[in-house]
């Protein structure tokens, strides 16, 4: 009895880390996610006819053995905009350099000589604004969030050719809590790291953007799409320029997802690392405890905006992959059901709609699921369990690790697990 009472007051603790945390950040923040509504309903019907194009020409080419035509970055669009090898810093204006000190990157410099690393940061172009010129849809992506930037975290005295491309969680601007959690450990073991600045965060945040909450739905699709297609051109980038041949997509959470989608559709074999990630955006917003953080009055006062209609969110698959998909939607509608209003199922129903392409199962799979470990919180309360099942259906050669730990938990105590979960699936490739 005392055994069992022990571990119930362990599954408490985590899950009341999870709420805790979620409601203090909702009360601090002056804004909730969607404050602004959906977003503008002609150019997301264009936005997502090109995603769901993009996805039936990877899906067919992965299932007929086709090379998979993927974005990529041009020698000349890519702009080096720090070194610590030479302190060397261009004219445009870097995000290191202004958000730590404007006059010198005493911080950098300190930490590349300490760790006995050189650090660069570089910006390009996003590839997603190609797409979304000839749609004629740009203007929805925000001018802040159009440049990407990265930064490169090299051994100094490393003979590997191994590369881990670290994607941002929710809410993670800059650079640090990845470099300092993950990629200075990585550089212990000989192993560079790329640490993408998503759009939407940090120095790519829009101006009308309170902290991390998307303002408008249409963003946190337009926030995946253009992450998934840097995290692919920065891989192809360092592959063929620099040689490295065994490369590692991760990330905590929303970025374990998009680590997910972009080793889906990369044209090489890569190893994965989902930690605390759910299969779609879809329950984490209306299941999980970020539901919370929802503008959920903004979204039905203007739900005549709503961005999809039932017919437009459909999209092409196998029989059977519609039918889960379809079943697992229409299983959370009659759940939403039991526990609000008419009006609230219908903003839900619509909300489930709009997010339908960031789920995983929409993807085909990777070219190696073998080299994939999720990692998953058993008492997690931002990401449903039900989410690992669906996401062991879409890569079911995928390894399963769970951890005895919370959302929030498994960040803080458990990164080790991810740590060792990335070497572990770099062996596989």
């Amino acid at each position: 009895m005392s055994k069992h009472h022990n571990i119930y007051k362990l599954y408490k603790w985590h899950s009341l880390v999870d709420s805790v945390y979620c409601s203090i950040v909702t009360k601090l923040s002056s804004e909730q996610f969607f404050n602004k509504g959906w977003g503008d309903r002609v150019s997301f019907e264009k936005q997502h006819s090109l995603f769901v194009e993009k996805l039936k020409q990877w899906k067919e080419a992965r299932n007929f053995g086709k090379p998979l035509q993927g974005p990529s970055i041009a020698e000349n669009q890519l702009q080096w905009t720090y070194d610590s090898a030479s302190s060397y810093s261009s004219s445009s204006p870097s995000y290191i350099l202004t958000r730590f000190n404007k006059k010198q990157p005493w911080l950098w410099n300190r930490v590349a000589e300490v760790w006995k690393l050189r650090l660069r940061e570089a910006c390009f172009l996003s590839p997603a604004t190609e797409g979304l010129i000839e749609t004629g849809s740009l203007s929805s992506f925000p001018g802040e969030t159009r440049m990407a930037r990265f930064l490169v975290v090299e051994p100094l005295h490393s003979s590997t050719s191994t590369l881990v491309i670290h994607l941002a969680a929710t809410g993670d601007h800059g650079y640090n809590r990845r470099l300092f959690c993950f990629a200075l450990p990585l550089a212990s073991s000989g192993i560079s790291s790329v640490i993408l600045e998503n759009p939407y965060y940090g120095s790519r945040k829009p101006a009308h953007q309170v902290g991390s909450k998307l303002a408008y739905v249409q963003d946190l699709l337009l926030l995946g799409f253009a992450t998934i297609l840097e995290c692919i051109s920065i891989a192809k980038y360092f592959s063929e320029g620099f040689g490295y041949r065994r490369i590692c997509f991760t990330g905590l959470s929303q970025g374990g997802l998009h680590a997910a989608m972009a080793a889906s559709l990369y044209p090489l074999p890569v190893a994965t690392v989902a930690a605390f990630s759910p299969h779609s955006a879809v329950p984490v917003f209306t299941d999980g405890v970020l539901r919370q953080s929802c503008s959920w009055n903004q979204l039905a006062a203007t739900m005549n905006e709503a961005l999809v209609t039932e017919s437009l969110c459909t999209i092409q698959h196998t029989e059977g992959d519609s039918h889960q998909i379809r079943e697992y939607y229409d299983q959370a509608s009659s759940q939403v059901g039991q526990y609000v209003d008419r009006k609230e199922q219908t903003v839900l129903s619509l909300l489930s709609n709009a997010l339908a392409l960031s789920d995983i199962r929409h993807f085909p799979q990777p070219a190696n699921p073998r080299a994939a470990v999720l990692l998953a919180g058993e008492n997690d309360k931002y990401v449903p369990k039900d989410c690992v099942d669906m996401f062991s259906r879409a890569w079911p050669q995928m390894e399963i690790r769970w951890i005895p730990s919370g959302h929030v938990t498994g960040f803080l105590f458990y990164r080790q697990h991810i740590f060792q979960a990335i070497l572990d699936s770099l062996a596989r490739v």
